[in-house]
């Protein structure tokens, strides 16, 4: 069981837990305790991650850590955490983030936040809504 929180280009936000999430599957059951939207329904839903799906934030606590300020920027010592890089989102959103490798040949891709204490255990993006990927020497 994982908690995560589905994040859509549009702005929608989705936190539930998944127990069935595989890179390799298209889609994966969620089930949704809040959301961004009043229209949303709460409970068992398909998530079908071609369908406008930015980001999936695999995190430890739905509510994340209140008043801590989350370190954004890098620190010689991630050189040892995975390749640097900063992902363009087509939204305009920009996330610096740690890869232990990542292709935008494939539907999606996993990053570490850069800050290990973050609330974010790890992220999956979705390629097809990344804009541009810098490579941070």
């Amino acid at each position: 069981m994982n908690k995560v929180i589905v994040k859509y280009l549009d702005g929608r936000m989705l936190k539930g837990i998944t127990s069935n999430f595989s890179p390799a599957n298209d889609t994966f059951h969620l089930n949704v305790a809040q959301t961004n939207e009043e229209e949303e329904k709460l409970g068992m839903r398909q998530i079908d991650t071609s369908e406008g799906l930015k980001a999936i934030f695999f995190v430890k606590d739905f509510a994340g850590r209140p008043g801590y300020k989350e370190r954004e920027e890098f620190l010689p010592q991630d050189d040892s955490r995975g390749k640097k890089i900063t992902i363009e989102f087509d939204d305009g959103e920009k996330l610096n983030a740690l890869s232990m490798g990542y292709s935008r040949k494939r539907k999606g891709f996993f990053v570490n936040p850069v800050d290990p204490e973050s609330n974010n255990d790890r992220i999956y993006i979705i390629s097809d809504t990344v804009k541009d990927i810098e490579a941070i020497p």
